[in-house]
């Protein structure tokens, strides 16, 4: 693992809080200050790996609508659109409302 700052980054690039380099599995964003899990997703929107993806896809439903939305913004620039309409069908209502409109102006 290398540390830089306040995340460590482990095998495949993966960044996660350092207070959670050994849990199984690792949660990226756990424990991290909103600020600092947009960082996370966009690091690992540019990553663009399968691993990473799953982890923007399970970004969606951080409690916080702004990482969410870094989230979402970062897979549909991805290609991954049907990622975010997913989590829409999935949970229907006013913030997934709110993501798919947002994305649609940000295209």
């Amino acid at each position: 693992f290398h540390r830089a700052g306040g995340l460590s980054v482990g095998r495949a690039g993966t960044l996660f809080g350092a207070a959670h380099a050994f849990a199984d599995p690792p949660s990226p964003l756990a424990g991290l200050s909103e600020a600092e899990r947009c960082e996370v997703v966009f690091a690992m929107a540019a990553l663009d790996d399968d691993e990473s993806r799953e982890h923007l896809r399970v970004a969606l439903n951080d409690p916080s609508e702004t990482v969410a939305l870094a989230a979402a913004h970062a897979l549909a620039g991805s290609g991954y659109i049907a990622a975010v309409n997913a989590y829409a069908q999935q949970n229907p209502g006013p913030r997934a409302t709110r993501l798919l409109d947002t994305i649609a102006l940000l295209g």
